[in-house]
């Protein structure tokens, strides 16, 4: 996906649209010279699995979609029907205002790291789903105090030195 990793990450936010998504995809095709593929989309990469396999099936012959079914384009914006209340708002509002989720997130990246990847080795994981309006995202997420047997501190060392603004998100 575009802006993670070692991709390229435009500055613009009009550089994120499921058009230029989908192209990054058929452009990974081309670069593979692939004729066509089956593509696999997980949480927030299936909301342009989905698409790619509308748009282009002279490419894609089949999707795979993890965590997120399709959902055509309806009446309203999906932001709109999305839960809210004064006290919080569903993750994904959360991070539609640039810069939010990013200031809290590099305050520290190491920090972030370990509590949203070291909270699936604890018996209940922290859930995405509302977040504080007064908290953030991370609030109620723990630091564990010991990582899961396949992540070592290393590993977060590396997310950490890969990831100087960082450009994921939790999902």
């Amino acid at each position: 996906m575009r802006g993670y990793g070692q991709s390229d990450a435009p500055p613009g936010i009009d550089q994120y649209t499921l058009f230029h998504l989908v192209g990054d995809v058929v452009g990974l095709l081309e670069a593979l010279k692939e004729d066509s593929a089956v593509i696999v989309g997980h949480d927030w990469g299936a909301p342009v699995a989905w698409p790619a396999a509308l748009f282009r099936p002279d490419l894609f012959r089949a999707v795979v979609g993890l965590s997120v079914p399709f959902r055509p384009r309806g009446p309203v914006r999906p932001t709109t029907a999305m839960p809210q209340s004064e006290e919080a708002q569903f993750y994904q509002l959360y991070f539609q205002t640039p810069g939010v989720a990013e200031k809290e997130f590099e305050r520290d990246v190491r920090d972030t790291f370990r509590c949203l990847l070291g909270a699936l080795a604890t018996d209940k994981p922290s859930t995405v789903g509302m977040v504080s309006r007064s908290g953030g995202f991370l609030t109620g997420w723990v630091n564990p105090s010991s990582l899961p047997s396949w992540l070592t501190e290393a590993d977060i060392d590396f997310y950490t030195s890969e990831s100087p603004a960082l450009d994921f998100v939790a999902g």
